[in-house]
């Protein structure tokens, strides 16, 4: 399987867990929100939890998330 490459992270939440990166994988440039967690010896992984988005695809994801949360208030 091939494995997504972190290029920079964009954002991270400050209770912790959570991480938006943009990546390359297999050619193409995402938008990689997901959680992480440290391991026994201390390093940071990602967790099955979260998704990718492609880039150019994004803007319209947080659009759609935009509506949501307005529904739900």
């Amino acid at each position: 399987m091939t494995e997504a490459k972190a290029e920079r992270l964009l954002a991270s939440s400050a209770r912790g867990g959570g991480n938006v990166l943009e990546t390359e994988f297999q050619g193409g440039r995402l938008v990689d929100v997901r959680i992480w967690y440290r391991d026994a010896e201390g390093a940071l992984k990602p967790t099955r939890k979260g998704l990718a988005v492609r880039r150019e695809e994004f803007g319209a994801f947080v659009e759609l998330v935009q509506e949501a949360l307005a529904e739900l208030e």
